[in-house]
């Protein structure tokens, strides 16, 4: 066995190093006697832990400046702080700051707190009232007499125009003074659109714009002239033509009854034929002052008298009905 070396003057030799304390036994000496100072193991077992710091006066597993469970970040709670900040200002600066005050109509005078130089706010002061005018929209068409454009004294006012505005969808008919006035807003412009003319007028124009003045009945005028109406020539009428019906053929019985049966014609009753009797051939008176022939002479042959008949018999003509 080998025996311990000697050491430096006044120190004890050196021994074999002491095995590590089980874990969990680092602390349990503290505060019982003499603090234990924090060994390898101590390391080794807060690095297990996710700490690289510790005390080395109790050798327990702790951060300088706080504990694990969060003592080590501080700019976590500011961030945190400061974004409930914000969040609560931009909620305030929704809301109205100071009493509720209720609004003053346009035709009352309205009060404004004078600002002294000194930033000192003294009493209100009435200003002068807003006057709100009404304004007006008239449509009217009149007879152009002289073809200008422009109403001129002594030409006629003109009924049965049908006109709409645009922007506001109103429709209307002029008549002898005009139309009836549409209420209008100040400095807008309006169209106004004929959409319906009688028979023997006609407008020069289909459409106008115009802008309505403040505290004004404006008119707007359509320049009209008479319309030429043609007289359309009458158109002649076709005759209609009968109408032809398809001949119906007749069915077998029809036909039968239709067809004319043939009458039997009575045959003639045959007539004997007449007996020819011979005419006597003339005798010739002998001429005594010629010489004849002292010889016979064979006496002549009747002549057969023609029949009525050629063949003999008459033919049965057919009679028809």
């Amino acid at each position: 066995m080998a025996k311990p070396q000697p050491g430096p003057k006044g120190k004890k030799p050196a021994g074999p190093p002491s095995p590590p304390p089980p874990a969990g036994q680092a602390g349990a000496g503290a505060g019982a006697g003499k603090p234990k100072t924090a060994t390898r193991y101590h390391c080794v077992v807060c690095k297990k832990q996710g700490i690289s710091r510790f005390a080395d006066s109790t050798g327990k597993c702790q951060q300088h400046g706080g504990s694990k469970s969060g003592g080590g970040w501080p700019w976590l709670r500011a961030l945190l702080l400061a974004l409930l900040a914000l969040l609560l200002a931009l909620l305030l600066s929704r809301c109205p700051v100071g009493p509720l005050v209720p609004p003053v109509p346009a035709s009352q005078p309205t009060a404004a707190p004078p600002v002294t130089p000194g930033g000192k706010v003294g009493k209100p002061v009435a200003t002068a009232p807003v006057v709100v005018c009404p304004t007006t929209l008239r449509v009217a068409a009149f007879f152009d007499k002289n073809g200008n454009g422009a109403k001129d004294n002594g030409e006629p006012l003109l009924s049965g125009f049908q006109f709409r505005i645009v922007e506001t969808g109103t429709v209307g008919t002029t008549n002898s003074g005009g139309a009836d006035a549409m209420e209008a807003t100040p400095g807008r412009k309006y169209t106004v659109v004929i959409t319906g003319q009688p028979g023997p007028w006609m407008a020069s124009a289909p459409s106008q714009e115009v802008a309505a003045p403040p505290c004004q009945d404006k008119t707007v005028y359509f320049p009209s002239s008479a319309a030429v109406i043609v007289t359309p020539s009458p158109t002649p009428r076709e005759t209609p033509s009968p109408t032809v019906k398809p001949t119906e053929k007749p069915d077998r019985e029809t036909r039968e009854r239709q067809t004319p049966v043939p009458t039997a014609t009575p045959k003639p009753t045959p007539r004997p034929a007449p007996v020819l009797s011979p005419s006597p051939s003339p005798v010739k008176t002998p001429d005594p002052t010629k010489d004849y022939d002292c010889r016979c002479t064979p006496p002549s042959s009747p002549v057969p008298t023609p029949s009525p008949y050629p063949s003999g018999k008459p033919t049965p003509s057919p009679v028809f009905p």
